[in-house]
C-alpha cells in the first residue's frame, strides 16, 4: 500500500476515535506535578556519541524513560545502520526499570531521578533481529539521572557503564489533575496537546525499525524499537486532548 493510502486510513481511524471518545477536559484542581524532558546525547564517557533521550515523570511518584545512542556517532538526525557503515560502532539502549526518587530542585540539580536502569548494547548490528534481542538481554543496574544548568544539559550515570551526557532540547513542568494513560508520550512536538501534527509525525515513520529507514525516536511511543499500528493507536486515542 502506498504511503498516501496509509495516511488516509490513519486519518479515518483518528476521526473515528475522536467521535467515540468525545470531548476531553483536564481537571481544574491540580494535584500532581508532571515533568518531561527530551534531549540529544553527545558523549559516552570520553567518546563522542549520537542519540536521544526521553523522560516522563510525576514528581515524588514515578518516572519512565529511555535513551538510545551509537558510539562513535553515525551522523545525521536518525540512527541508520543499514547499509552498514565502513567502521565498527556500538549501539546502546537504556531504559528506566524502577525509579525510587523523582525530585525537582534536588541535590543541586534542576531535575533528579534515582533508581534502576536496564542497559543493553550490541556491536555492528546488521539485522532487525539483532536489535530486537538488544531489548531482551539487558543488564539491570542502579543509576542517577540529573538535569543542571537551568535545564540546559543532563548526565546519566549507571553503575558499570560510562557516563551519558547531552543537551536538553525541550522540557515541561505542569500541574495537572492526573496523567491520562500515555497522553504526554503522544505529544511529539511538546506543545501540550495532541493534534494532527503529532498523528502525522508518527504516520511518516510508520513501518520503520530502529536503525532501518525513517525510524523516529520520539514517534516510538511505546518504545518497542519499531513504529507500528500500536504507536498510531496510542497517539490517535489522545487526539484532541490537552494537558
Amino acid at each position: 500500500m502506498k504511503k498516501s493510502g496509509i495516511l488516509c486510513l490513519i486519518l479515518v481511524f483518528v476521526l473515528t476515535l475522536t467521535v467515540l471518545n468525545g470531548v476531553w477536559v483536564h481537571g481544574e484542581n491540580p494535584t500532581i506535578t508532571f515533568a518531561s524532558v527530551a534531549g540529544v546525547i553527545s558523549s559516552y564517557g570520553s567518546n563522542h556519541a549520537l542519540g536521544w533521550l526521553s523522560i516522563f515523570a510525576v514528581v515524588d511518584d514515578w518516572a519512565d524513560g529511555w535513551c538510545v545512542f551509537t558510539v562513535p556517532p553515525l551522523g545525521g538526525y536518525r540512527i541508520q545502520i543499514y547499509p552498514p557503515p565502513p567502521f565498527d560502532f556500538t549501539l546502546y539502549l537504556a531504559k528506566i526499570v524502577n525509579a525510587s526518587v523523582v525530585k525537582l530542585n534536588y541535590n543541586e540539580s534542576d531535575f533528579w531521578i534515582s533508581g534502576f536502569w536496564g542497559v543493553g548494547n550490541v556491536t555492528n548490528p546488521k539485522y532487525i533481529k539483532d536489535i530486537a534481542m538488544l531489548a531482551k538481554t539487558m543488564t539491570i543496574a542502579p543509576g542517577e539521572f540529573s538535569v543542571k544548568g537551568n535545564w540546559t544539559y543532563f548526565n546519566l550515570s549507571i553503575r558499570g557503564f560510562e557516563s551519558i551526557q547531552g543537551n536538553i532540547t525541550s522540557y515541561c513542568i505542569r500541574k495537572i489533575s492526573e496523567v491520562y494513560g500515555r497522553l504526554p508520550y503522544a505529544d511529539l512536538n511538546r506543545d501540550y496537546k495532541i493534534d494532527i501534527r503529532d498523528i502525522a509525525a508518527v504516520a511518516m515513520d510508520f513501518g520503520s525499525f530502529l536503525g532501518f529507514d525513517r525510524y523516529g525516536f520520539y514517534a516510538d511511543i511505546n518504545f518497542d524499537l519499531k513504529i507500528d499500528i500500536k504507536d498510531i493507536a496510542m497517539c490517535a486515542q489522545c487526539f484532541g486532548k490537552e494537558y
